[in-house]
């Protein structure tokens, strides 16, 4: 079960602590989007899913300006890039949520390479290393290392 802590805490660094108060419906909404995952269902359709919730609520709630003051007080304006990223990131509880076997590792090997996720990546990288052999968690390391910023995997892969 995925609380609305961790969504929260997945989406506080994109929007800052001010902004997820601000848009506590919205967390709720996700956290129960979420825990009304099966997996019959695909991934894709939830993450746009919460793409839109993210990008509608984040444009009410800055009048259509998009920016938004993080925790270290600096302003950021949000991209539609960002709303993807994010989505992704709010999905991380649930992939941490999955049980450990070999079916949730297929979902997410093919859910990452299907939509580029790096929270999937994340989730065999940490929770699913014990699944993978030595030379598939390099390769991990290796590709989210080439791919995305080191803002958004320092934190975990060292």
């Amino acid at each position: 079960m995925i609380a609305k802590s961790q969504v929260i805490a997945a989406l506080t660094p994109w929007l800052g602590s001010e902004m997820t108060l601000l848009l506590d419906g919205q967390m709720e909404k996700i956290t129960g989007l979420l825990n009304g995952w099966s997996p019959r269902q695909e991934l894709a359709p939830l993450a746009q899913r919460i793409d839109s919730l993210l990008f509608l609520a984040v444009r009410e709630e800055t009048r259509g300006r998009f920016l938004i003051r993080l925790a270290d007080e600096s302003w950021v304006r949000v991209t539609l890039e960002d709303f993807a990223a994010m989505a992704d990131d709010a999905l991380y509880p649930l992939f941490c949520d999955m049980p450990l076997d070999a079916e949730s590792l297929l979902i997410l090997r093919e859910y990452s390479m299907t939509s580029a996720s790096l929270s999937a990546l994340r989730a065999q990288y940490l929770r699913f290393a014990s699944m993978q052999t030595p030379q598939e968690l390099a390769a991990i390391a290796s590709f989210v290392k080439k791919c995305y910023p080191a803002a958004r995997w320092r934190s975990w892969l060292a």
